[in-house]
């Protein structure tokens, strides 16, 4: 108001010019903003990572004894009935006395 008060048209119109670019900046920077939450809001979040659970089956295998039922690397034998083989000699109860 200064400058069209003082005569100076050409100090008012500068100024009105860089208030009107300030004002598209900040609307530029308002619909960019806009625009990305809009963006986050409809994106869906991805899956949670699977969690570990009992009955998974690298998990059964791994956490079942060795004996156990259903387990793949279980010997058919539990390991106090196995049979003496030829390169081991059998325990001392029972060799013949």
């Amino acid at each position: 108001m200064r400058a069209i008060n003082t005569n100076n048209p050409d100090a008012a119109y500068r100024l009105i010019d860089a208030t009107h670019l300030a004002l598209h900046t900040e609307r530029t920077t308002h619909a960019e903003v806009a625009n990305a939450l809009t963006t986050l809001s409809t994106t869906p979040s991805p899956p949670p990572p699977p969690s570990p659970s009992a009955n998974s089956p690298t998990e059964s295998a791994s956490t079942q004894p060795p004996s156990a039922p259903g387990n793949p690397q279980a010997s058919s034998t539990p390991p106090a009935t196995k049979q003496a083989t030829a390169s081991t000699p059998p325990p001392p109860s029972a060799t013949p006395k």
